[in-house]
């Protein structure tokens, strides 16, 4: 990917936006960020964060972007019928079942968004054409308390429902049980990330 050539065509789009609606065109009112994440067939998925004081120019922007990003970058813009992607601003509770990755402004590390990854590939079908992850939860509920799957089921309802909230809302320790559990990386996506954006 020539992030620098993809940095230039966004920027074009806002100027070209600009000129269409008749206003000055002024860098300082307007700003853009942008996550890619490549799918398991390494289909790369286009996610842009943009603003702008001009609500009909961001408007323009995003509506060129999304019908010209495939055609200029071999990226997609945005969900497939099997992927999907929900970037979320980070209050409390991680998405146990999805949440993959977490990033943040360079210049605001504080400021935190989770980015949970819905793929049909890595989930089972229930019922109303919906999927969910395999067991995820369970399986680290399991591992975290150590018990195995026979006694999991055997115990009082209740009893082991929920991680402690430690675990639930720090990155850091979640990732750590994650990894622990399935022997694997959290994230096994590629993600690219434009300037100013950072992996946690």
């Amino acid at each position: 990917m020539n992030m620098e050539k993809l940095n230039s065509y966004i920027e074009k789009c806002f100027a070209d936006a600009f000129k269409s609606e008749k206003r000055e065109y002024d860098k300082k009112s307007y700003s853009f960020e942008y996550i890619i994440i490549y799918d398991s067939r390494n289909t790369g998925h286009f996610y842009p964060i943009l603003t702008c004081k001009y609500d009909r120019v961001l408007r323009r922007v995003n509506y060129r972007l999304k019908n010209n990003i495939a055609k200029y970058f071999d990226i997609v813009y945005g969900d497939t019928e099997d992927f999907g992607v929900s970037i979320d601003s980070y209050e409390t509770y991680i998405d146990i079942n999805f949440t993959r990755a977490m990033i943040a402004r360079e210049n605001d590390i504080n400021k935190r968004f989770e980015i949970s990854i819905h793929d049909k590939l890595d989930s089972i079908p229930v019922a109303g054409g919906d999927y969910i992850p395999a067991y995820r939860y369970e399986r680290l509920i399991r591992k975290y308390y150590n018990i195995n799957s026979e006694d999991y089921h055997k115990v009082g309802e209740g009893q082991y429902n929920d991680l402690p909230i430690r675990i639930m809302t720090d990155w850091n320790e979640f990732k750590k049980l994650w990894e622990y559990t399935f022997n694997q990386n959290i994230c096994p996506y590629k993600i690219v990330l434009s300037d100013g954006l950072v992996r946690l």
